[in-house]
């Protein structure tokens, strides 16, 4: 009986366990690699989107902190013009006041008006009488400042004759009767009074 022999020629396996290794990129292994690359891209949009998302929260929380702090500034403004007006018709009062009393001030320091001055008063020392009796006339002049009128007596105090302004002259009596008879001048003015005497005698 004859024998029959086969040989069998090795055949190539499709992926043996020592390619397993050099064919991993292409396998189903490099396809989960892929997948977990999309996850992180994910995560990181998510991430991404949420950065965004909290900035946008914040510029809002800022813009009405921001809106907020307007409003109460423009509050505390109204209420500083209103304290400032009231304090400038508070100013206005304490003024009038300071000037009522520079005013009572002024008016107590006024000057007062200048007393008069008598500065010439012209009478004779002698005068000639023809007889020891009756009377004659002699001329009298006066000349003062800071007066409005003038006034003469004769041997006393009784006002003889008044005249106006401050200067002047007059024919007055003199009284033979008499070894000499005295003139008083006054001069009278806003000031006060001024006097002077003169006595005229009577010649031999």
């Amino acid at each position: 009986m004859d024998e029959v022999t086969q040989s069998y020629a090795p055949r190539d396996e499709p992926g043996g366990p020592g390619d397993s290794g050099d064919d991993s990129g292409d396998g189903p292994g490099g396809g989960g690699g892929d997948g977990q690359g999309d996850d992180d891209g994910g995560k990181d949009r998510r991430k991404l989107w949420w950065i965004l998302g909290g900035v946008l929260a914040a510029g809002l929380i800022v813009g009405i902190v921001i809106a907020l702090a307007t409003s109460d500034s423009g509050s505390n403004k109204t209420a500083t013009t209103a304290s400032s007006s009231t304090t400038t018709s508070s100013t206005t009062t304490s003024t009038t006041g300071p000037s009522t009393t520079t005013s009572s001030s002024t008016t107590s320091t006024t000057a007062q008006p200048a007393k008069p001055i008598i500065n010439s008063f012209t009478v004779p020392n002698s005068v000639n009488c023809p007889s020891n009796s009756g009377s004659v006339m002699i001329n009298v002049a006066w000349g003062t400042s800071n007066s409005t009128s003038v006034t003469l007596s004769i041997d006393g105090p009784v006002i003889y004759k008044s005249y106006p302004g401050s200067t002047g002259s007059d024919s007055v009596p003199f009284a033979c009767s008499n070894a000499s008879n005295s003139y008083l001048l006054t001069a009278k003015g806003p000031g006060g009074d001024a006097t002077s005497t003169i006595t005229a005698n009577r010649g031999p």
